[in-house]
């Protein structure tokens, strides 16, 4: 537990001053993301990607609350999380990451996922 508590602590300081209107984590670099992935390993990419679910599943909830407002008779869409295991999801940020250390971590969960599936809720009437 003093662990996770320390990678919390030390992911945080990383991105404490910086000015944006994200938060988190996930607002660090690559490069930050694959020191503390290094010095922490499972339980720093854990931290990680807690706040890469949190900022695909608020994008999909922003995304079909626009859509009801704009249609409410409509389908929203939304990007289907489930289309990759958490494992595959996992790999795919590290695979970004890896190739593009100066981008944010965000960038990498952006990648990903604009690579999901865009799927359709029926609307309940």
């Amino acid at each position: 537990m003093r662990t996770i508590i320390a990678l919390a602590m030390l992911l945080t300081a990383s991105v404490a001053n910086a000015q944006q209107v994200q938060t988190g984590a996930g607002i660090g670099t690559c490069g930050q993301f694959a020191q503390d992935y290094q010095q922490g390993g499972s339980q720093a990419e854990k931290i990680y990607f807690a706040w890469a679910q949190g900022y695909m599943t608020g994008y999909n909830q922003q995304w079909i609350i626009s859509q009801i407002l704009e249609r409410p008779n409509g389908e929203p869409a939304y990007r289907d999380l489930d289309t990759l295991s958490q494992e595959k999801q996992l790999a795919s940020i590290r695979t970004y990451c890896n190739a593009h250390p100066l981008d944010k971590y965000a960038d990498a969960v952006g990648h990903l996922l604009i690579s999901l599936p865009i799927r359709h809720l029926p609307i309940q009437k």
